[in-house]
């Protein structure tokens, strides 16, 4: 059997492990854990199955971005259960997704020559490689070195979603501004479905750790935070890779990437302010109605920022049509339609 034939079984059975070591350690599982071992499974498993036959640029690294998230969600699945396997796979798993992704946002679905530099991949895999060793030295047991014992802090735990977080934040960054690099138009349409991705994925991780750092959410509602957000990230780069845009996407990418983060600010800054602020009902609903409006705000702002960056020639030429389309109306001869569209195209 041929490698590439070999390779999209290895992520599932790999995951199906873990799943088999979650079952194995005796403890419960709720219903929100069994969904995250399924989901796990099945975004390993998805994107070979989704992505065959397309092409061959980007389509090994979305497959094994899968599985590092599906590796993930196993850890998810049970936080509190104490594995060396799990603690490995997402010390493991969490850099390698970030580095997939940042990885693909320099060189797929194009490379456009500002990130050609061989040194800009050098440095997402030594972040990840950097990140990960700390987080597994954190997770091991105390090591003799030298006659010393070598003893990593805790807090090393977090390298690992810290650089994930950071790797894909930057990967969105660089994918918003390669309109501004030279990329095709295809590329860009292509683009647009990680880019959507890739900020819902920052918006919904961002909010999730804000909330619970500050003790404002159940751990439940955030690890399902934390799954939409690698669900998100693995959805945007296989539709990137084999989806076919529809007419209007663009647009609804736009808002889909304002709302995100709206609603990912807004919910940072609850999770900071909320233990300055009252406990009474009254108190939580008026503090819950101005999250609402101060979303609505937001969003607003950051549409005009987002179709800036994104929409053509930054959104002239889509207000430009719009003008054009309503002076048309009522014109009835050549000339006045020609007066009526030309001044705004």
């Amino acid at each position: 059997m041929s490698q590439g034939r070999i390779f999209p079984l290895v992520g599932p059975l790999l995951v199906l492990y873990l799943i088999a070591e979650v079952a194995a350690s005796g403890e419960a599982l709720d219903l929100g854990a069994m969904g995250l071992c399924v989901l796990a499974l099945i975004v390993s498993a998805a994107p070979a199955w989704m992505l065959r036959g397309a092409p061959r640029a980007g389509v090994r690294r979305v497959t094994t971005l899968g599985v590092a998230c599906g590796v993930v969600l196993v850890r998810a699945a049970m936080p509190s259960l104490s594995s060396l396997y799990l603690d490995l796979g997402a010390s493991i798993g969490l850099p390698l997704a970030g580095a997939l992704a940042l990885h693909l946002a320099l060189d797929t679905p194009d490379r456009p020559r500002a990130l050609g530099h061989r040194w800009l991949r050098w440095l997402a895999w030594g972040g990840a490689v950097v990140a990960s060793v700390g987080a597994l030295l954190a997770e091991a047991p105390a090591m003799p070195v030298g006659g010393d014992v070598l003893i990593v802090p805790q807090r090393w735990t977090w390298a690992a979603p810290l650089y994930a977080g950071l790797a894909v934040a930057v990967a969105a960054v660089l994918r918003v501004a390669r309109r501004r690099m030279g990329s095709a138009p295809e590329a860009l349409a292509s683009n647009g479905w990680a880019t959507l991705g890739s900020t819902v994925a920052v918006a919904a991780g961002l909010s999730g750790l804000g909330l619970v750092r500050a003790d404002a959410l159940a751990p439940e509602v955030a690890r399902g935070l934390w799954a939409a957000s690698l669900v998100s990230l693995l959805a945007g780069h296989v539709a990137m890779l084999g989806a076919r845009r529809q007419v209007h996407a663009g647009r609804s990418t736009r808002r889909l990437i304002a709302g995100a983060l709206a609603v990912g600010v807004v919910s940072v800054l609850a999770a900071l302010l909320v233990e300055r602020l009252p406990s009474d009902p009254v108190a939580i609903g008026v503090g819950v109605a101005f999250c609402a409006v101060a979303s609505a705000a937001l969003y607003r702002l950051t549409f005009v920022a987002v179709r800036r960056l994104l929409a053509p020639f930054g959104g002239r030429l889509i207000e430009g049509t719009n003008e054009a389309l309503r002076r048309a109306v009522g014109a009835t001869d050549l000339e006045q339609l020609g007066a009526a569209i030309l001044p705004p195209l």
